[in-house]
This record gives structure tokens, C-alpha cells and sequence, in this order.
């Protein structure tokens, strides 16, 4: 994992300038923890819980053990390192909105419970799924993820089992988001807060023969949900269709509380939604994974030929291997992407318009290819 530099400003940094209280609050410290970089421009930036044992993941020799897939794997199994639940983030978040109430605040809220191995609390761990001893699923889990990236498909009664755990643990965020809207509107602050839900990445249920996330470019990991909500300024029960990246999150935001943008990338998403029609125009959709050589022990994986970079442009998605090998999809006739296009004569033109504008967004850099 790479930290975030110091190239470009960020969005907790352009809205403080302006004068905006910032908070963070995050769940999955590992992957938003300030080690990341992602806590540059917060006052408040709440991520490592006060334990013993989070004490000794922060050192040097925890997270050089950490880099072996079976230390993740088994302490994955075990929650030796536990997250935080949705609701502690929330309370935090509103411990800190409380603790402060004058001027505006911005505040960033990370949650993890809807990931592996889809473990809710109860009674979100039952709603759809007999209940069953934690560890013991977990271990059950582990296993088939380590079956599911072989040759063969997952079996259908496990990933029904995951599902389920998954879709308990959306339903406990469900519930959290709700109860934290509820606590702001009781505070009188929600009619004049800019709420954007949206998330990293989806997941695979045995898509491609693949479950979790971090091994493909394919639409379950890069089609994630992307609401803003606003009332009285952002219309509601507008849905509007057409890709487009979260790079334009911190555009929009900043259009829309009138604050400053010292450079940040992407365009405001409120051309989508005004009534004069759509003034935002084509949107190019990049997105990258790295192969990393924790991927060696599952056999086929499509980013065991290499790194992976993708570009959805119009209605085609492009994604491209560090091999030179590339597949071309046509998601809105092809949603599963199964039929690749990219020999096709009748595919060609776009093909290498998909190509350059791939070419354009990754400098030609294809990534870390697996050693020989």
C-alpha cells in the first residue's frame, strides 16, 4: 500500500481553509488510518482504538508480519484486531459535532462492516442465516475463499451463506445511517447538511469465479452506490445513469458549499442533476489494482497475469493487463461481462479510443507484473 503524498491538496484541506471544523472517524484503520495519508487536512482524525493490541499492530515488526497472507488470514479469522462497528464511529462523530456546536464542520465517517468475512452483530447475524458459532463460520469462510479462487466455481450453498452475512451487515448499516441521520435532524442540523454516501469498492459472490475484492477490474467491484442528498438544493428522486467517478466527490462538494477548489481533480456531478439538462458531458472512469505477490496462492486469478487498469468510457469498459493481454465489455447489453469484444472488427474504432484515453490516464505505466 502506497500513502497518499503531497502532490495534490485534499478535500479536508480546502474545506478547513474555509473555515470548516474536520473531523474523521474510521473503521477500517488499515486502510484509512492516518498512516495512509488520508488524515492530512482534519483537526480531529479518530482511527487507531486505544488497545494493547492495536498498540503493537502500529509497530514496525507488526506490520512486516502483517505483510504475510497467513498472519491476515489468521488474524482475520480470529478478529484478533477488531473494527469498530458503525455505531461507535457514529457516536463519535456526534460526540464531536456536539462538543463544538458554532460554524460549519465537515465530517468523515468510515465505516467496514459490510466486509469479510461478513460477521454483523446481532441480531443482523441471524436475519437470513441460522445462527451459528462466529469462529466457526469464519473458519468455514477462509476456507472457501481459498477454493473459490481455483478453477472451479464456489459452491452455491456457501455463497449463499456469505451473502446473507453480507446482506445482514448492510442491513446493520442500513439501520446505523438512518439512526445517524435521525440524530442530526434531532440536533436541527440536517436540513442544512450536505450528506454523500458512496463507497471504495463492491464485491464478488463468485462472479468469474471470484470472491471479495483487490483481484479484477470487473463492474461487481467498480459499480458502487453514489447518493447525495441535500434538502432543498439537490433535487430528490433524481437518479441519474450515466458513469462517473468518485474522483468528482470533492468537486462537488465544494461547488456546492461555495468553498474554494485549490486544485483538486474532477468536475462538479451538479451539471447532472440541473433542469436545463445534462451539462457535465462524457465522464471517463479509470480505475487500477496492483498484483501483489500475497496473490500467488490463488491459481487463477485474472490479476496473476499482471497488474490491471480499466477505463469505462460511454457505455464500453475496457480493462487491460500488464501482459498486454485486454478484454473489452459492453455492460449495459453484457452486464456480467462474460463475452469479450476486443477481437471483434466492428469493436475496433472504440477499442482505440478506449485505448488512448487509457493511455492518457495511466502515462503508459501498466503496474507490477508477477516475477518469472
Amino acid at each position: 500500500m502506497t500513502a497518499l503524498d503531497r502532490a495534490a491538496p485534499t478535500l479536508a484541506e480546502a474545506l478547513s481553509a474555509a473555515g470548516y471544523r474536520t473531523g474523521g472517524f474510521v473503521a477500517n484503520y488499515r486502510y484509512a488510518g492516518r498512516s495512509t495519508g488520508l488524515a492530512r487536512g482534519f483537526q480531529r482524525y479518530d482511527d487507531y482504538p486505544i488497545r494493547w493490541d492495536e498498540a503493537l499492530r502500529m509497530t514496525s515488526l507488526a506490520r512486516r508480519a502483517l505483510r504475510f497472507p497467513r498472519v491476515q488470514q489468521w488474524l482475520g479469522e480470529h478478529r484478533v484486531l477488531e473494527a469498530r462497528v458503525a455505531a461507535d464511529v457514529n457516536d463519535a462523530f456526534l460526540d464531536w459535532v456536539d462538543a463544538e456546536s458554532a460554524g460549519p464542520f465537515f465530517g468523515f465517517l468510515n465505516y467496514v462492516d459490510a466486509h469479510s468475512p461478513y460477521l454483523p452483530p446481532a441480531p443482523f447475524d441471524s436475519l437470513w442465516i441460522k445462527q451459528e458459532d462466529r469462529g466457526q463460520r469464519s473458519r468455514r469462510y477462509t476456507a472457501a475463499m481459498d477454493r473459490a479462487f481455483g478453477p472451479g466455481p464456489m459452491p452455491a450453498d456457501l455463497v449463499a451463506e456469505y451473502l446473507d452475512g453480507y446482506d445482514g451487515a448492510i442491513r446493520y448499516l442500513d439501520g446505523e445511517i438512518e439512526r445517524l441521520l435521525q440524530e442530526l435532524a434531532r440536533r436541527g442540523l440536517l436540513d442544512d447538511t450536505i450528506v454523500v454516501l458512496t463507497s471504495d469498492h463492491g464485491e464478488h459472490f463468485g462472479e468469474h469465479h471470484l470472491i471479495q475484492h483487490g483481484n479484477s477490474l470487473f463492474l461487481p467491484l467498480l459499480h458502487v452506490p453514489l447518493v447525495v442528498v441535500w434538502p432543498g438544493h439537490v433535487p430528490e428522486g433524481v437518479r441519474v445513469t450515466a458513469p462517473t467517478s468518485l474522483r468528482n466527490v470533492a468537486a462537488t462538494v465544494l461547488d456546492l458549499t461555495g468553498a474554494a477548489n485549490p486544485g483538486l481533480q474532477g468536475r462538479s456531478l451538479a451539471a447532472r442533476w440541473k433542469p436545463e439538462g445534462d451539462g457535465f458531458g462524457t465522464d471517463t472512469v479509470f480505475a487500477a489494482v496492483d498484483w501483489h505477490e500475497s496473490l500467488s496462492r490463488f491459481p487463477p486469478s485474472p490479476l496473476l497475469a499482471g497488474s490491471l487498469r480499466s477505463v469505462v468510457l460511454d457505455s464500453l469498459h475496457l480493462v487491460a493487463r500488464a501482459d498486454g493481454s485486454e478484454a473489452l465489455f459492453d455492460p449495459d447489453r453484457d452486464f456480467l461481462e462474460r463475452r469479450n469484444l476486443a477481437g471483434l472488427p466492428a469493436y475496433q474504432a472504440e477499442l482505440g479510443r478506449l485505448r488512448a484515453a487509457l493511455q492518457a490516464m495511466t502515462n503508459g505505466n501498466p503496474g507490477p507484473v508477477p516475477p518469472k
